[in-house]
Protein backbone atom coordinates (compact mmCIF):
# COMPACT_ATOMS: atom_id res chain seq x y z
CA UNK A 1 0.00 0.00 0.00
CA UNK A 2 1.35 3.67 -0.63
CA UNK A 3 3.50 2.53 -3.84
CA UNK A 4 1.70 4.58 -6.93
CA UNK A 5 4.59 2.66 -9.67
CA UNK A 6 0.94 2.07 -11.46
CA UNK A 7 1.07 6.04 -12.29
CA UNK A 8 3.26 6.62 -15.59
CA UNK A 9 3.61 9.97 -15.11
CA UNK A 10 7.03 10.66 -12.23
CA UNK A 11 5.42 14.40 -10.86
CA UNK A 12 1.84 12.55 -10.15
CA UNK A 13 3.01 9.68 -8.92
CA UNK A 14 5.40 12.18 -6.83
CA UNK A 15 2.92 14.10 -6.12
CA UNK A 16 0.66 11.29 -4.82
CA UNK A 17 2.42 9.62 -2.84
CA UNK A 18 3.42 12.56 -0.72
CA UNK A 19 -0.11 13.52 -0.37
CA UNK A 20 -1.16 9.76 0.75
CA UNK A 21 1.71 9.96 3.28
CA UNK A 22 0.39 13.62 4.57
CA UNK A 23 -2.99 11.43 5.07
CA UNK A 24 -1.30 8.58 7.05
CA UNK A 25 0.71 10.68 9.10
CA UNK A 26 -2.47 12.96 10.06
CA UNK A 27 -4.61 10.04 10.83
CA UNK A 28 -7.04 11.07 8.04
CA UNK A 29 -7.79 7.60 6.17
CA UNK A 30 -11.20 6.90 8.70
CA UNK A 31 -12.09 10.90 7.79
CA UNK A 32 -11.95 10.61 4.32
CA UNK A 33 -13.92 7.27 4.37
CA UNK A 34 -17.13 9.12 5.50
CA UNK A 35 -16.20 12.74 4.72
CA UNK A 36 -17.77 14.36 1.98
CA UNK A 37 -16.90 17.94 0.03
CA UNK A 38 -19.15 20.31 -0.38
CA UNK A 39 -22.00 20.32 -3.08
CA UNK A 40 -20.51 21.91 -5.78
CA UNK A 41 -17.34 22.93 -4.03
CA UNK A 42 -14.91 19.46 -4.23
CA UNK A 43 -12.17 19.41 -2.05
CA UNK A 44 -10.60 22.30 -3.66
CA UNK A 45 -13.08 24.46 -1.54
CA UNK A 46 -14.65 22.94 1.20
CA UNK A 47 -13.70 23.43 4.37
CA UNK A 48 -12.59 21.25 7.13
CA UNK A 49 -9.92 21.72 10.16
CA UNK A 50 -8.93 17.69 9.10
CA UNK A 51 -8.43 19.09 5.72
CA UNK A 52 -6.22 21.67 7.06
CA UNK A 53 -3.95 19.56 8.48
CA UNK A 54 -3.60 17.25 5.90
CA UNK A 55 -2.85 20.10 3.55
CA UNK A 56 -0.55 21.31 6.25
CA UNK A 57 1.25 18.22 6.52
CA UNK A 58 1.54 17.77 2.59
CA UNK A 59 3.14 21.15 2.64
CA UNK A 60 5.87 19.64 5.64
CA UNK A 61 6.42 17.18 3.48
CA UNK A 62 7.05 19.35 0.14
CA UNK A 63 4.12 18.78 -1.63
CA UNK A 64 3.43 21.87 -2.86
CA UNK A 65 -0.16 21.79 -4.10
CA UNK A 66 -2.19 24.15 -6.46
CA UNK A 67 -5.80 24.31 -6.09
CA UNK A 68 -6.26 21.44 -9.39
CA UNK A 69 -3.46 19.20 -8.09
CA UNK A 70 -4.91 19.30 -4.21
CA UNK A 71 -8.26 18.39 -5.63
CA UNK A 72 -7.10 15.86 -7.72
CA UNK A 73 -4.55 14.55 -5.20
CA UNK A 74 -7.60 14.60 -2.65
CA UNK A 75 -9.57 12.57 -5.11
CA UNK A 76 -7.46 9.98 -5.37
CA UNK A 77 -7.09 9.42 -1.77
CA UNK A 78 -10.81 9.64 -1.27
CA UNK A 79 -10.99 6.76 -3.50
CA UNK A 80 -8.36 4.95 -1.57
CA UNK A 81 -9.93 5.71 1.44
CA UNK A 82 -13.52 4.84 0.03
CA UNK A 83 -12.75 1.16 -1.76
CA UNK A 84 -9.74 0.04 -0.64
CA UNK A 85 -6.20 0.19 -1.90
CA UNK A 86 -6.25 -2.78 -4.29
CA UNK A 87 -9.67 -1.73 -5.76
CA UNK A 88 -8.08 1.69 -6.22
CA UNK A 89 -4.84 0.35 -7.92
CA UNK A 90 -6.80 -2.31 -9.94
CA UNK A 91 -8.85 0.66 -11.50
CA UNK A 92 -6.05 2.61 -12.41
Amino acid sequence: MGDFNHIEDKVTRDTLSLTYQAVTNTNSWDFLKSFTPSSGCGFIFSSHPQLDKISYECERLGCGHSGSSWGISMRHMEAIAKKGWDNYVSNK
